[in-house]
């Protein structure tokens, strides 16, 4: 009996991007676990690059951004990263769960 190749993968390790807005939160769907490596600018984007297990069911992570010399809001909140745009300089932050 033929087995579908497919059905024998167990769920991957992977290194997912995901965008980023310049200004206040968001939240963004990941897989469970994920973990961030690493934050840049590419193009004209803030990204952020994590490595997921794609088979991980989703959660909602919030992530903030607060420019140079800006009040830091929010609640329990984890520094992730610095990002140059251009002059400006944008810090990131996820808040904790």
């Amino acid at each position: 009996m033929k087995k579908l190749a497919f059905a024998l993968q167990k769920p991957m390790k992977t290194i997912f991007k995901y965008k980023l807005e310049t200004t206040g939160h968001q939240t963004i769907s990941m897989p469970i676990g994920a973990g961030i490596v690493h934050t840049a600018l590419q193009g004209e984007n803030i990204c952020i690059w994590a490595i997921v297990n794609d088979g991980n069911d989703l959660e909602m992570r919030i992530f903030h951004i607060f420019g140079t010399g800006h009040p830091i809001t929010g609640g329990d909140l984890k520094y992730i990263s610095t990002v140059h745009v251009g002059a400006l300089v944008f810090h990131i932050f996820e808040e904790n769960q």
